[in-house]
């Protein structure tokens, strides 16, 4: 009888070491008023071939369309462009599409099978069989037969390559076992390996991401509270989550997440309800989908206009101070959780998030607090407030510490002041990918049930290995290697985007009867590493 598994990760190799390359999706396409063109495929950054999800191309170089993204090396994909209504409502209407003729195949350079699974069984007889099994997000099952590779006595070795594009997308791992009498097949429910879980290992169906297995179980996540008073701005409460493990890995230091408007993003949640960003944190760590994070919940003020918006932007008549607000967290608040809490320090440990005028705030940490948050969560920004500077701001060339998240529901919540921001950051330089994603909330409201939709995404983009950014404008490029062009995918180095802004809705007379497809590829260094899989059952 099966009492107990545990399952770890080897750290050899993680998809922090994955290749990726800069892909340059261009299409010649005229559009009428309220048209646009847009990109779908089987990855995150277009939307996971979603319609509704699918990545706007920008239009600065009318009438072709263009942009960046960053693609796991090793894959073969058709990207299928679009030609769709750009309202807000009609880009949530997943029929609102008309796919554009010339899409061909896109090949980004191979990588060789340098992942190793094992399997380890203990027990008095070895299974007659084991296997992995990667099922697709197209629900594709991929079976890959494990060798024995050694034995000692109650213990049995299987070991197996796997191709490694499979690592850098979305799909589900299993492990297979067939009993030695052949009378059994069981796929072990802790065997289940998301993709997102490559670094991950088991303690008893209990999942820990980017961490050994523990001694002991874990203590139960908790909440703390204090008030904190800065110099220029109102007192208010601080809610602190530390994470499932932090009274029992006392020597340990976590990553950590600030979080504007704590009263809503602690539930049960202030006036406005709550989008329950603890609750999905707590979560997520438990299923090993996130490493274990302080979360710092930063209550508003009754200056809550005033301490978001920045210096150059008002609302309703209060003028904005949000710079020097995000200075009184650095210099003042940074330091006190530091002191009583044991975070790990540094922009690469350090992120920001907040939603609508938090969102907004976010937008300012990003593109001038570098140095502090090197990862920024913007969700539904209110980029209404003074769009115009927002665009200038937006104009200047990434560095390449930079990582931004944007969002953007389509009802009711600035999509069309949101999408344009979103162009002029891909025409200064950022390329969809580790280092800047936009996703779509179809149908989906400025409101609390949104964020907490939208969260988990949130978290994974922002917490999970990522593939290496590429250097941006303005920063010394790391020579990337060549490779053999192909008949559909040519290895080139690509230009940075221009940063003349260009609204989203552009207007022409005709459409292209044939539209000129290009797809340009420029691969990034990439560091190999194997991963490994272990899998150890008791009997």
């Amino acid at each position: 009888m099966l009492r107990s598994m545990v399952l770890g990760v080897l750290m050899a190799g993680c998809l922090e070491m994955a290749g990726a390359e800069v892909v340059d999706f261009s299409i010649n396409q005229q559009t009428t008023v309220g048209q646009s063109v847009f990109l779908t495929g089987p990855f995150t950054v277009m939307g996971n071939s979603s319609i509704p999800k699918s990545a706007k191309l920008s239009p600065h170089n009318y009438p072709v369309w263009s942009i960046q993204m960053e693609i796991p090396q090793g894959v073969t994909f058709t990207p299928e462009f679009l030609l769709r209504n750009d309202s807000a409502t009609a880009v949530a209407d997943a029929t609102n599409k008309t796919p554009i003729p010339g899409s061909t195949p896109v090949t980004t350079v191979p990588i060789p099978l340098t992942q190793t699974l094992t399997f380890i069984h203990e027990g008095a007889i070895a299974p007659s069989g084991v296997s992995i099994l990667y099922t697709d997000p197209a629900g594709g099952v991929n079976s890959v037969p494990m060798t024995l590779a050694e034995s000692s006595p109650g213990r049995f070795v299987y070991t197996s390559p796997i191709s490694k594009q499979y690592f850098d997308r979305n799909g589900l791992y299993q492990f297979r076992v067939t009993n030695p009498d052949s009378s059994q097949t069981t796929v072990p429910s802790s065997g289940n390996a998301r993709v997102n879980m490559l670094n991950t290992t088991w303690r008893f169906n209990q999942a820990f991401l980017h961490d050994e297995v523990p001694a002991q179980a874990p203590l139960a996540a908790r909440t703390e509270t204090f008030t904190f008073a800065p110099a220029d701005f109102r007192s208010r409460t601080i809610r602190v989550l530390l994470p499932r493990d932090y009274d029992r890995n006392t020597g340990k230091t976590y990553p950590v997440l600030y979080a504007q408007d704590g009263q809503n993003v602690f539930s049960p949640g202030g006036p406005f309800g709550s989008w329950d960003l603890d609750l999905s944190i707590k979560s997520m760590i438990a299923n090993g989908d996130l490493p274990e994070i302080i979360l710092v919940g930063i209550d508003n003020s009754n200056d809550r206009f005033a301490e978001y918006t920045p210096e150059w932007g008002s609302v309703q008549g209060t003028q904005g101070r949000g710079r020097e607000f995000l200075r009184a967290i650095r210099d003042e608040l940074m330091p006190v959780i530091a002191q009583r809490y044991r975070v790990a320090t540094g922009p690469e440990n350090t992120s920001h998030v907040g939603s609508s005028l938090g969102g907004l705030l976010g937008l300012t940490a990003s593109l001038e607090f570098e140095d502090v948050f090197g990862a920024v969560a913007a969700m539904s920004p209110s980029t209404q407030v003074n769009t115009a500077q927002i665009l200038s701001d937006a104009s200047q060339p990434p560095s390449s510490r930079s990582r931004l998240y944007m969002d953007c529901g389509t009802n009711s919540d600035g999509y069309n002041n949101t999408i344009n921001v979103r162009d002029q950051l891909i025409e200064s330089g950022h390329i969809y990918g580790p280092a800047f994603l936009f996703v779509v909330g179809p149908n989906m409201q400025h409101n609390e049930a949104a964020w907490r939709t939208r969260s988990p995404e949130m978290l994974r983009w922002m917490y999970l290995p990522k593939l290496t950014a590429p250097a941006g404008p303005g920063d010394t490029p790391t020579p990337s290697p060549t490779s053999s062009p192909t008949a559909t995918a040519t290895a080139s180095a690509t230009p940075s985007p221009t940063t003349t802004f260009t609204p989203t809705q552009t207007a022409s007379v005709t459409p292209s009867a044939t539209p000129t497809v290009i797809a340009s590829v420029t691969p990034s260094p990439a560091a190999e590493g194997t991963n490994a899989f272990i899998l150890s059952m008791v009997q």
